[in-house]
């Protein structure tokens, strides 16, 4: 279910309540806003959901016990079930099928293998619950272009935030399903990657309120709406793990002297993808 109004605002919470039928949802949104004199009050906003997208799961389960030392182990994933009435849907489901349950299976063999070596090196106190989620989600999806953001939660007992965020981008092109790489979408002989660094710096100063510093731009880290660009900024990456994962999102219209042209001019000129071109100008529709 995704919301029919996206409203969104700093340290917000979102749930949503199912009719007992399935057929009908209700969002929930709580927020936190800045009042006139810096204080902080909450705003709760309530609006239908409407169903984007149906999707696949995989879960796993299993467990030890001996006397009364115990652990369990859960790992869930689920990724967005395209339309299969064309290739590029059917394509990408064998690809996300692929991606997604393959680290479901290494994270339940690894806990497994760590808790029987904590019964036998004699440790059996040290033996704790583990859990693992792999979620898939959609940003984009037109007629031959996917963004997805794909959330992951190792959860093994400890302290800290371990949630990590990647990225996939496929586009649809000469009957394939392609990886989009980032550089596709520059001018090879301009520095774009100067550009975005100092853009996201900017932004992540903004969004925090203090000086900010990265070791690196998340190149393989970005994902593509009709809006612009989003890089995903993981817990640890900028600041400490309390302010969690952190977004910056470019608009098209600031990235349009970078990009590569429809219509090259020149013969050194490299042409932008199609599906890319589309998404910048508005041309493509969104295939819900």
């Amino acid at each position: 279910w995704g919301p029919a109004e996206r409203r969104w605002g700093p340290e917000a919470t979102l749930s949503a309540r199912v009719s007992e039928d399935g057929k009908s949802a209700v969002g929930t949104l709580r927020f936190r806003t800045v009042g006139p004199q810096s204080l902080d009050s909450w705003k709760v906003v309530t609006f239908p959901l409407i169903r984007e997208y149906r999707h696949r799961g995989f879960q796993e389960r299993s467990g030890l016990m001996i006397g009364r030392f115990g652990a369990q182990m859960h790992a869930t994933g689920q990724f967005p079930e395209f339309d299969e009435s064309n290739p590029f849907g059917i394509a990408l489901n064998r690809e996300l099928q692929k991606i997604t349950e393959p680290p479901l299976l290494e994270f339940m063999g690894k806990s497994l293998q760590q808790q029987w070596d904590a019964l036998r090196c004699g440790w059996p106190a040290t033996m704790s619950d583990w859990s693992f989620r792999h979620h898939v989600e959609v940003r984009t999806k037109t007629q031959n272009l996917v963004s997805l953001a794909v959330f992951t939660y190792p959860d093994r007992g400890g302290n800290g935030d371990p949630t990590r965020w990647s990225a996939l981008n496929y586009i649809w092109a000469d009957g394939k399903l392609m990886p989009l790489d980032l550089s596709q979408l520059f001018h090879t002989h301009s520095d774009w990657v100067g550009f975005l660094r100092e853009y996201c710096l900017t932004d992540l100063d903004r969004q925090r309120g203090l000086p900010t510093e990265i070791d690196h731009l998340p190149l393989n880290r970005f994902t593509l709406s009709t809006g612009g660009l989003q890089f995903l900024f993981n817990p640890y990456e900028v600041g400490s793990g309390a302010e969690g994962a952190l977004v910056v999102h470019i608009p098209w219209q600031r990235l349009e002297p970078w990009l590569r042209r429809i219509h090259p001019t020149v013969a050194d000129d490299e042409t932008l993808p199609t599906a890319i071109a589309e998404l910048v100008h508005g041309g493509a529709k969104a295939n819900r």
